[in-house]
């Protein structure tokens, strides 16, 4: 007997295929999301921080508000 698909073998064949195709996109997949996000490390690099918001800055102050208001109770 070939290795070679036949007909009775056709929906055997088709279930490998199947297969290789998704085990193909999954790797490629995987490697795509790797290359942006190397991409996007290598921008973050070069642009540097984003600068502070006011949101951020009245985050900041409200915390520190509450980390005076209720200190923590040491041991």
């Amino acid at each position: 007997m070939a290795s070679a698909c036949v007909v009775d073998d056709s929906l055997l064949c088709l279930n490998r295929v199947g297969r290789l195709r998704r085990l193909f996109w999954r790797v490629a997949d995987a490697l795509d999301y790797l290359v942006t996000l190397l991409r996007l490390r290598i921008l973050d690099a070069l642009a540097g921080p984003l600068p502070e918001t006011p949101a951020d800055q009245q985050r900041a102050r409200d915390r520190e508000r509450l980390r005076r208001a209720f200190p923590e109770i040491e041991p």
